[in-house]
């Protein structure tokens, strides 16, 4: 349990440069910034490695701007307004821009339905 902690808290450092971070529950401890990272979608607990994974779809997409207004693709993921309402992304807000980041991940995760994140390591590729 406690190596676990620890795993945890090591992994919230090395991301906390990352955009992740302002949308999670934050709490100080000395001069470090913990976050804790507990996502559930469909009983299923989306990782640390999950999120930075999407995190570099959104920065090949929008230059992580999760506020991002397109002509047809909403969001820091770039999620296409049709698939946003298709996908059930209107439960959480009208439009993918709108919805806070962990929410377009949840989403995100629908439309790849099981398929594995988009590898974006080392050059940006459609999604």
């Amino acid at each position: 349990m406690r190596a676990k902690i620890l795993v945890l808290i090591l992994l919230a450092y090395l991301f906390a440069g990352m955009v992740i971070g302002s949308i999670f529950h934050v709490t100080t401890k000395t001069k470090y910034v913990v976050r804790t990272v507990v996502i559930t979608v469909n009983n299923d607990t989306i990782s640390p490695e999950v999120i930075a994974a999407w995190n570099k779809v959104a920065w090949c997409e929008t230059h992580s701007d999760w506020k991002h207004k397109g002509y047809l693709y909403e969001g820091g993921l770039g999620i296409l307004a049709y698939n946003w309402k298709y996908y059930g992304g209107t439960q959480y807000a009208p439009h993918a821009w709108l919805a806070s980041p962990v929410d377009q991940i949840k989403i995100a995760m629908r439309i790849q339905n099981g398929l594995p994140i988009p590898d974006q390591n080392g050059t940006c590729t459609a999604w």
